[in-house]
């Protein structure tokens, strides 16, 4: 597996030399862009000002003030860049797991290795179980802070199955408040319970057994073997929830 990231995780004096894998893999089948004569059509490195073609390193970098107009910055001055979460993700929080908003996770999961390169590091790796065992323990995560692709993002360190994984986060002012779209209505004590019944009846769930229908699908379509479904025929007429409900169980 190959790293994505290598520093250090630090909480208070404790500094352990670790790497960074991606924990998702994306097997999907991508649909590429062709031309009706059969070539791809891709994307050309085109100046939409001058129509110079660029290669690779002849362009700089720039932010937009108002539409079409630039702040140029050079990209040597871009990477010469450098802040402490570069290098280093310090734990610099630790909150109730339970505490953090959903809404604010990603979903960019990497699991977190230990960096070793002349046999097995025993100082970082008891370090590294004494962070995981704790968190698990308290049932809390670690908040700190990773840059990483040109930007800065908030993370949390918590326990996986027998090690840790980071996940990014969401800043505050990047989460939109929902609160107009939200509203209460009165409910009777029968159609709670009836609710209850249908949540209970639908309770398991096997997270193996669940793969991308679509893609299957598609994957069949590339093989010459296109299939077709028929769609559920949902009756509407009947709205009554009470009604709706007790058929559902």
């Amino acid at each position: 597996m190959k790293a994505i990231w290598s520093g250090t995780l630090e909480f208070g004096l404790i500094s352990i030399p670790i790497k960074l894998y991606s924990a998702i893999e994306k097997k999907s089948v991508e649909l590429h862009r062709l031309c009706k004569c059969g070539g791809a059509v891709g994307y050309i490195n085109k100046c939409k000002q001058c129509g110079k073609e660029l290669q690779n390193n002849e362009w700089d970098m720039g932010y937009e003030t108002t539409k079409g107009k630039f702040v140029r910055i050079d990209k040597e001055r871009i990477e010469r860049l450098k802040i402490a979460s570069q290098e280093c993700i310090n734990l610099f929080a630790f909150i109730p797991a339970k505490k953090l908003n959903r809404l604010s996770i990603t979903g960019d999961h990497y699991f977190i290795g230990i960096a070793e390169k002349k046999g097995k590091n025993i100082a970082a790796r008891t370090s590294y179980v004494l962070l995981r065992e704790i968190l698990k323990e308290k049932e809390m995560i670690g908040i700190g802070k990773l840059c990483m692709r040109g930007k800065e993002n908030l993370t949390i360190v918590e326990p996986f199955s027998k090690g840790l994984i980071l996940t990014k986060i969401y800043y505050k002012d990047q989460l939109r408040n929902g609160e107009e779209l939200f509203f209460d209505v009165e409910l009777d004590a029968e159609t709670i319970e009836l609710g209850r019944k249908l949540v209970n009846k639908l309770k398991d769930f096997h997270y193996e057994e669940y793969t991308d229908s679509y893609q299957e699908v598609l994957k069949k379509l590339i093989e010459n073997r296109e299939e077709t479904f028929e769609l559920p025929q949902r009756k509407t007429e009947n709205l009554d929830l009470k009604e709706l409900l007790r058929a559902s169980i």
